[in-house]
């Protein structure tokens, strides 16, 4: 199957957007042409990427048509998404193929920079006090396939694409510390923090596997089958909604793995009443039961620096490198029951299994590990807990997914006159992010697989011409490498792996040559 990250730009556009229903087919393909520009070119300027004028002004006008939103011209990529996490890869085993990992995430969308840009909103719980100045807010769900890689102490994914996403403005007004006025909004319909649990909703179930016959003669319907597909959200400490929780369980084939902030009220185990009074679950606190559990076994785990967000905890790296350590880590995990919370005041109980990762012995100066998880997958073994810490620690993917949207594709620093105008622009930058995510988190999955059957072949003869190597001796690992230095990375002995902008721009500057050799392969000048 080919690397869907290295197909051409046009390809790329039309796979991606070409089932794109916005009422004309001159606007349809308006998009999948302005998509193709931007492939081309992610961090180019919209004059840069189109090149023309005629071309940049029918890009502006796309940006200003009505019936371009942020949802209508996302949409296809997140079909197409949904459609391939219930589609097996070829040659992946039953089980690693039977779970899809929908990793949750909000970033902040910063255009203060842009004073005359109108409809943008303001971050932070003050607006006279913005921490993040005027812009927009994005939610992602982006879809994973985990594949544990041999020989390794994590694991590591695939990326498949985006799920579904929502774009938003925050326009109300400031609650500041008014603690009347925040619960007032904690219990409010459109709370923002309804985005996890409708992100679960919006993405829906695995498809189910055609009706098998009915095994009860009377019975003249086929009986449907359970889908053998599982989709688990993940979600760091932000995610940690007892709505998220309710809202997976309400549905076939999807569960949650959500790390825990909040103090809540739990019971260890599933022998509980269906209520408890608020009174009675007063008496017991999660943190503390998941911390009096045994361990089970042992685990190590590359670490990575703090991430840049206030407060939050240290992740998982895919490789060594940049101020990491190797951490070796304490699993244990149980069964909990956990109620619901105190503002409903209806005590339902949700069984669910939590799940302890922690540092006991963390070297001198560093800040102990620690992670409290909470999963609606059984946790019974200790192969059953570590597979959920991975489950977790692929969570940084989503990180490097916005990074790549703001760094790769300079998302921030689009001047359009209003938020409206944005919306389907950064629609469409957020496909293009999932495919610089893919150039370089795929390529490492199989690094010894021959580069022919990843990459399209005549890039790879493109590039085996420019190094003097024979293309059937090129490995994907050693075809992302030479690729990188194309694009300014040094290859020297313990560089590791070239980062995605290195990569990305080592791809650009080889579609450029090959564009030019098919050219003169055209006009008869190579053989």
């Amino acid at each position: 199957m080919p690397w869907t990250a290295a197909l051409g730009p046009v390809d790329w556009a039309e796979e991606q957007f070409g089932s794109v229903q916005l009422g004309d087919r001159r606007l349809n393909r308006r998009v999948v042409q302005v998509a193709a520009a931007m492939a081309a070119d992610p961090a180019g300027s919209i004059p840069k990427q189109n090149r023309t004028w005629n071309t940049t002004k029918g890009a502006y006008r796309l940006f200003d048509h009505e019936r371009t939103t942020f949802e209508s011209v996302s949409e296809p990529c997140w079909r197409r998404t949904r459609t391939q996490c219930g589609m097996p890869a070829a040659g992946a085993a039953a089980s690693a193929a039977s779970v899809t990992l929908l990793l949750q995430d909000t970033t902040w969308v910063d255009y203060a920079t842009h004073p005359h840009t109108r409809g943008l909103g303001w971050h932070g719980r003050c607006a006279q006090h913005p921490r993040g100045g005027r812009g927009l807010f994005l939610h992602s769900v982006l879809a994973v396939e985990p594949t544990p890689t041999a020989g390794s102490s994590s694991s590591s994914g695939r990326v498949i694409g985006l799920a579904w996403g929502k774009l938003w403005v925050r326009d109300g007004e400031p609650i500041n510390h008014d603690p009347q006025r925040r619960n007032r909004r904690r219990r409010s319909d459109d709370r923002e923090s309804l985005r996890w649990s409708e992100a679960v909703k919006q993405v829906g179930s695995p498809p189910a596997p055609p009706s098998s016959p009915a095994t009860d003669p009377a019975s003249s319907s086929p009986s449907p089958s359970p889908s053998p597909s599982r989709w688990i959200h993940v979600g760091d400490r932000e995610s940690d909604m007892f709505s998220l929780y309710e809202q997976t369980r309400a549905m076939n084939g999807v569960g949650f793995v959500v790390r825990v902030f909040r103090e809540r009220n739990a019971t260890a185990g599933h022998d509980t009443p269906e209520t408890q009074t608020i009174k009675q679950r007063r008496s017991s606190s999660l943190k503390d039961i998941c911390r009096a559990m045994p361990a089970l076994g042992g685990k190590q785990l590359w670490i990575a620096p703090k991430a840049a967000k206030p407060g939050q905890q240290t992740g998982v790296a895919d490789r060594p490198g940049g101020g990491g350590r190797w951490a070796n880590l304490s699993v244990s995990g149980g069964a909990v029951t956990l109620w619901s919370p105190q503002l409903d005041r209806t005590g339902r109980a949700l069984r669910c299994w939590a799940v302890r990762v922690w540092e006991a012995n963390p070297p001198q100066g560093r800040e102990a590990v620690e992670w409290i998880l909470l999963t609606s997958e059984p946790v019974e073994h200790l192969e059953d807990a570590v597979r959920i810490a991975d489950y977790y620690a692929l969570r940084w993917l989503i990180e490097q997914y916005h990074q790549c949207l703001k760094s790769g594709c300079k998302v921030e620093e689009r001047q359009l006159e209003t938020a409206e105008r944005l919306e389907p622009l950064i629609g469409m930058l957020c496909a293009v992010a999932v495919r610089l995510l893919q150039l370089k988190n795929d390529a490492r999955l199989t690094p010894d697989l021959p580069a022919q059957q990843r990459v399209p072949v005549a890039m790879v003869q493109t590039l085996s011409k420019l190094i003097d190597l024979e293309a059937d001796t090129l490995t994907v690992r050693r075809f992302t490498h030479e690729v990188a230095k194309l694009g300014g990375f040094l290859g020297r002995k313990g560089d590791g792996d070239p980062g995605w902008r290195t990569l990305w721009q080592g791809w650009r500057e080889l579609s450029l040559i090959h564009a030019g050799y098919e050219l003169a392969r055209a006009e008869g000048r190579y053989g």
